[in-house]
């Protein structure tokens, strides 16, 4: 065990194993999904940060109740708010997303005289650890990115933001992978111990997800 490992209270590591076993469970169901699957539960996403803005925005009225109460900075108050405005620019770009063409799973990069024939392949990695600072807009950013890659993921944002990450998760990430049967193809450390998981992390970090419009790069290439 490592020093690190050992720094973290044993139910923390119980609760973030148990998120990544139900993501390696639904990202096999991410793998053979359709690519009008996956661009569909995008756009149920997109549609239910309508839908549902009032319990978001409520949510998010008490991560900032507390972080004022905590003497978070007006700046990092600022980057933790959720608005009208800030929710449309999600949306937009989870629709763009979904307008990116799907990279083909095998490519023929070369056919050679002697017959020998060369091919890229994209699998999915599997599950991804993403630990991220407390921006609840960025919970769709890096879940986006890993449906449209079809690769199952645990998410770990700051503290401050626990209770809008977990109105996104509930009301517009889960009922979108439902309808996608995707299910539990995304597993979260949000509630009950697993506040406690924010505060520790859990020592799996992956770089900044793509920007929408771009093509997703959490895909491994095999020549």
């Amino acid at each position: 065990m490592s020093r690190n490992e050992k720094s973290v209270p044993r139910s923390v590591q119980d609760a973030v194993h148990a998120c990544a076993v139900r993501a390696k469970q639904g990202s096999a169901t991410l793998a053979r999904a359709s690519d009008a699957e996956i661009d569909s539960a995008l756009r149920a996403m997109a549609e239910r940060l309508h839908t549902v803005r009032g319990t978001l925005t409520a949510a998010n009225r008490d991560d900032l109740r507390s972080a004022e109460a905590g003497g978070m900075s007006k700046a990092l108050q600022d980057r933790l708010r959720l608005t009208g405005p800030r929710l449309d620019d999600v949306a937009a770009e989870l629709r763009t997303l979904a307008d990116v063409p799907h990279e083909p799973r095998d490519s023929v990069l070369e056919e050679r005289r002697d017959g020998l024939v060369l091919l890229e392949r994209r699998r999915p990695v599997g599950v991804i650890g993403a630990n991220f600072e407390a921006r609840p807009n960025v919970t769709l950013d890096v879940t986006s990115q890993f449906l449209k890659s079809r690769n199952g993921g645990v998410l770990r944002t700051g503290s401050a933001a626990l209770h809008s990450a977990q109105a996104l998760i509930t009301h517009v990430i889960t009922p979108a992978l439902t309808e996608a049967g995707a299910y539990r193809a995304v597993g979260s450390p949000m509630s009950g111990v697993h506040r406690e998981v924010a505060g520790h992390g859990s020592g799996v970090r992956v770089g900044r997800a793509t920007r929408a419009g771009r093509r997703p790069v959490s895909t491994a290439k095999i020549v």
